[in-house]
């Protein structure tokens, strides 16, 4: 292995380890429970999403064509 391969790779590692998120097992469990029983929407979200819908209005499939296209 050339002194350049070995850069790339320890690079391409570096990047992948940066991009992990690793979480205690307690911190997973917060996590999961979150994501299974979100927290009741705030005043200030609705506010936003009725703003967001007064100023955009609630069709979004614009947006989910768009985000298609990329793919």
């Amino acid at each position: 292995m050339t002194r350049s391969d070995a850069s790339s790779s320890d690079t391409e590692r570096s990047v992948e380890d940066a991009s992990l998120l690793r979480l205690s097992p307690e911190d997973q469990l917060a996590y999961a429970e979150m994501i299974l029983n979100p927290p009741a929407p705030t005043q200030s979200l609705i506010r936003a999403a009725q703003s967001y819908i007064a100023n955009f209005g609630s069709d979004v499939s614009m947006m989910d064509q768009s985000s298609r296209s990329d793919s």
